[in-house]
């Protein structure tokens, strides 16, 4: 069934569409994934637990690598990008590793953010960060690929830089998925600054 919602995404989809064609249980189990990768996160700085979860395609078949953040020694590093563990990076490097795949054939970016209820996560906290969008979300786009928040968090709905209609999976209050895809890719409404959300 995973392949199948890969393919769906790989198409004009809408979610309407995919909320009919694959059942509830289907999509908890991708929320309940993406929460236990999350909690593996090494984070005493900046107490944010990310998971991100990548689908690359290659020779007609997917292959699906995760990772979760690890945070630097020092907190002033989280603003230098070579000292950033992402979540993205740790899956990028276990597929680069293990089945030699690179950006070029990234086609979905997961990402989830624990919400510990004690900070507000804004669309900003929710979003890859400045340098995991340089790195990740540029050639996601010229893959024509999709990027899926998987969020606890059912209020933060400023996610674009401009006014446009957001696809969006809810399930109650127990957590959405929402979906970037083409031109909307390039007006996230991302941090200002690298270590901005940790630092204010």
């Amino acid at each position: 069934m995973a392949i199948d919602f890969y393919d769906a995404l790989q198409v004009d989809f809408n979610c309407k569409a995919l909320k009919q064609n694959f059942d509830k249980k289907f999509f908890e189990n991708l929320y309940t994934e993406a929460r236990r990768i999350s909690q593996t996160a090494i984070a005493p700085i900046s107490h944010a637990y990310y998971s991100s979860i990548l689908v690359f395609e290659n020779k007609d078949k997917f292959f699906v690598h995760a990772g979760s953040n690890i945070d630097p020694l020092k907190k002033e590093n989280l603003k230098i990008a070579k000292f950033r563990n992402c979540a993205e990076k740790q899956a990028s490097l276990s597929a680069l590793e293990t089945d030699r795949l690179e950006n070029k054939q990234l086609k979905i970016l997961f990402l989830f953010r624990l919400d510990d209820k004690i900070k507000e996560l804004n669309s900003q906290k929710l979003l890859p960060c400045k340098d995991c969008f340089d790195k990740y979300i540029v050639d996601l786009k010229k893959n024509n690929g999709v990027l899926v928040l998987i969020s606890e968090e059912m209020t933060a709905n400023n996610f674009l830089t401009e006014a446009s209609k957001i696809q969006e999976i809810r399930f109650e209050e127990e957590f959405r998925l929402i979906f970037f895809k083409g031109d909307n890719l390039s007006k996230l409404h991302l941090e200002e600054k690298l270590g901005a959300s940790v630092n204010a």
